[in-house]
């Protein structure tokens, strides 16, 4: 009886919590990136997100499975954090200014990130770098 009533406690407390706001979701993806925490990170992102590193026809395109491979190598710097320096909202875009440091093979870069969220998760993603 009181497993059952603190079933639907916990089933009721769980469906009255507010969906997370995009800007919540993109801290989510930053923190998962500063713990080097792949699952995490690529757990922000839509099955079918992209990510666009540049912008026009010269930019490289991923999806989730270059992701993996890319941000798996990366999480690999010790030193690697990300440091938000300005974050704009504009309803379910997000933009970011980063100061990121220990980045494999590269040591420090700055870079704009531009996130669309789309229900709840990252469905497309700008990064340029300087």
């Amino acid at each position: 009886m009181i497993r059952s009533l603190l079933s639907a406690a916990l089933g009721l407390a769980l469906a009255a919590a507010p969906p997370a706001t995009p800007e919540q979701i993109v801290q989510r993806q930053v923190d998962a990136y500063n713990a080097h925490d792949l699952e995490a990170f690529m757990a922000t992102y839509a099955t079918d997100a992209k990510v666009h590193f540049g912008l026009g026809a010269d930019a490289k395109v991923l999806d989730p499975a270059g992701m993996r491979v890319r941000y798996g190598n990366t999480f690999k710097g010790p030193d690697l954090h990300c440091q938000i320096l300005g974050r704009l909202v504009m309803g379910g875009r997000i933009i970011d200014r980063e100061h990121v440091t220990g980045v494999p093979d590269v040591g420090v870069r700055e870079a704009v990130a531009i996130y669309q969220i789309k229900e709840g998760l990252i469905q497309e993603a700008w990064i340029l770098v300087d």
